[in-house]
């Protein structure tokens, strides 16, 4: 016959502590001992709690200081998008600012050093077949903490000019440059030219 171990009270508790919490010894200076236990009692704890309570409140005050601690960054951003022949007239300057996954170039702590690299860089449109391949540059100011975690922002300073020129067909030669496909189209449409117009993304 099986002997049934008797159930030890004080010898279960001793193993829930070891598995639930961790041991710390504490050295305090002599005769501060009575001085914490009556503060403590004063509150209506044990000195475990009162003890446990200081740590939680400093553990607490000290993340909500780091939260507190912003850097603002300005950061240049590449973009792409695609859009159709059908849908043309959507080309323009910050058309491909709904981009879901943009490329971070360079990050500045003010915008005037942002503005002064933002010029380094050029939009780009490329034609193939019906499809359009738009690429942008932009200023996009962010917030990071401490760590660098984002935690808000993503705000549009200034896209990089959208340069779109009509020329003519023969001579290659400049007629217009505008901002927008469809004012582009006009300007071709409007050209009297007798070998009519192109419209092109560089001159």
């Amino acid at each position: 016959m099986r002997e049934t171990k008797e159930f030890n009270q004080i010898e279960y508790i001793n193993n829930y502590i070891k598995k639930k919490y961790d041991r710390i010894n504490l050295v305090v200076p002599a005769g501060s001992k009575q001085v914490i236990k009556s503060r403590a009692a004063q509150k209506g704890k044990s000195v475990n709690q009162y003890i446990n309570e200081l740590i939680d409140n400093d553990l607490k005050n000290s993340k909500e200081k780091k939260g507190d601690k912003k850097m603002k960054k300005f950061e240049i951003v590449k973009t792409t998008a695609e859009i159709s022949w059908k849908e043309r007239d959507e080309i323009k300057e910050g058309c491909t600012m709904y981009d879901v996954d943009p490329e971070k170039i360079a990050s500045f702590g003010t915008k005037e050093e942002a503005e002064k690299e933002l010029k380094k860089y050029k939009t780009d449109v490329c034609a193939s077949g019906s499809l359009f391949t738009v690429e942008e540059f932009s200023i996009q100011e962010n917030e990071y903490d401490e760590d660098g975690e984002w935690i808000g922002g993503g705000d549009i300073w200034k896209f990089t000019p959208m340069e779109i020129f009509v020329v003519d067909k023969e001579t290659r030669k400049t007629i217009a440059k505008v901002k927008t496909y469809e004012e582009a189209e006009e300007a071709a449409e409007e050209y009297e030219g007798d070998a009519g117009a192109d419209i092109a993304f560089c001159e």
